[in-house]
């Protein structure tokens, strides 16, 4: 299906193909689109998700099978709205980090700066974040599944959080000491625990829970994986104790760590 758009202006943004237009609400409920979160609305903008781009020219954009992420707000024909139009090949990480940041157990983690201070208690950067949540391009899901995609993936993190109290907020001291003995709150750690999620979305839409406190035996020994004392990792570490792990060397951890949690 092929609709067009006019009064539409291309954003500067490095995400790719992103329009923002003004529409009467009138003209949105004339275009009859199908909509993914049909439970709820926002009533400060109106998100428009296409696959192709066929034709955008001064205000004009025509695009390919446009669908609303939300039901429109419930307001007077008349009124005008912002229109936000984004490809579907890179939105669902967006849409899950929208889910994850709207639970306070796991926003209260991600830390809005670039870095992170040695005395921080947050665990990721929301860069950190966006890069590992693009993993989720990878899905073959149908625009349907999305919610049910999203309150899954809350549900999988907070009951992670819950077993696990270590990856949730810690106090500064706290954190700290854990840090000294564990690298299971580091960036790649959580790369993997989202790369667990989506490998059991794949395979069927039962969610599992890795088993984390699961002894793992490396050589003579055994122990927790993420252990700083698990000698799996010298490889790894550099002279300053700083982790060295380049995109290879992350794929083989995973896949190794992987495999020992579908032993447990």
């Amino acid at each position: 299906m092929f609709l067009t758009f006019d009064g539409v202006k291309k954003l500067n943004r490095r995400t790719g193909n992103i329009f923002l237009g003004v529409m009467p609400i009138a003209k949105l409920k004339l275009l009859k689109m199908d909509t993914i979160e049909v439970q709820t609305s926002n009533n400060d903008l109106v998100i428009i998700i296409y696959d192709v781009l066929v034709n955008y020219s001064i205000d004009e954009l025509m695009v390919t099978n446009p669908i609303l992420q939300f039901i429109l707000p419930a307001a007077d024909d008349t009124d005008e709205y912002p229109v936000l139009f984004v490809p579907r090949n890179n939105y669902l990480p967006n849409y899950c980090e929208t889910g994850l940041m709207e639970c306070e157990i796991f926003s209260l983690l991600i830390e809005k700066s670039d870095k992170l201070s040695a005395n921080s208690t947050k665990l990721l950067t929301i860069n950190s974040l966006q890069d590992i949540l693009k993993r989720f391009n990878t899905l073959q899901i149908i625009d349907e599944e999305w919610p049910l995609l999203k309150e899954r993936l809350v549900d999988y993190i907070k009951t992670l959080v819950s077993t696990y109290p270590h990856l949730g907020y810690l106090p500064v001291s706290e954190r700290r000491n854990f840090k000294s003995i564990s690298v299971a709150d580091a960036s790649f750690a959580w790369d993997f625990y989202f790369r667990f999620f989506i490998d059991s979305w794949s395979n069927t839409t039962t969610i599992v829970i890795p088993e984390l406190s699961k002894e793992f035996h490396y050589e003579n020994w055994v122990g927790d994986f993420f252990s700083r004392n698990n000698p799996f990792w010298s490889k790894y570490v550099g002279k300053r104790g700083k982790f060295l792990i380049n995109a290879a060397d992350r794929e083989f951890i995973y896949q190794i760590w992987r495999e020992w949690m579908k032993g447990a």
